[in-house]
């Protein structure tokens, strides 16, 4: 039975239900990005997984793509007024924002 559990727990790992966050940035579709816009949605991918796996919920119901792509163009006020984004965890990701200062603009 033990052996068993082994097999199947790197089965788990081969198939990549682990993620590490410091690569998340990676999975972000991102097209007209400047270099610091793209250092900023690094950051941001590195919290949103870390977040994702801490609660054991999908990326994107912490912040999706879309938005840590604006959140990096500095469009912060884009980000709360989308009703679709209620399920997010926006107001979290926008404390993290302040207490990281990544921006004042729009805060």
């Amino acid at each position: 039975m033990v052996r068993i559990i082994k097999e199947m727990n790197l089965i788990n790992t081969e198939v990549g239900n682990t993620f590490e966050p410091k690569l998340a940035y990676k999975r972000i579709k991102t097209k007209s990005v400047n270099r610091n816009q793209k250092m900023l949605i690094k950051k941001y991918a590195h919290w949103r997984e870390l977040q994702a796996q801490k609660y054991d919920i999908p990326r994107n119901w912490v912040v999706s793509d879309k938005n840590l792509i604006r959140a990096s163009k500095e469009r912060f006020d884009d980000l709360l007024k989308n009703r679709k984004n209620k399920d997010q965890m926006l107001e979290q990701f926008k404390s993290y924002l302040k207490l990281k200062n990544f921006s004042q603009k729009g805060l």
